[in-house]
């Protein structure tokens, strides 16, 4: 996906800055959709 994402910039300065934030951005989601999951369990939701 991320790859997917800085092939708009394919061989310049941004690809690995827009692939790294693609990085960033999926942990971030990923650690939220975590974070959701716990506290619906310890909520007994």
């Amino acid at each position: 996906m991320c790859s997917s994402e800085s092939d708009v910039n394919a061989g310049g300065s941004l690809e690995p800055v827009d692939f790294g934030q693609c990085l960033v951005r999926l942990d971030a989601q990923h650690v939220s959709e975590l974070t959701t999951m716990k506290s619906n369990y310890e909520s007994g939701g």
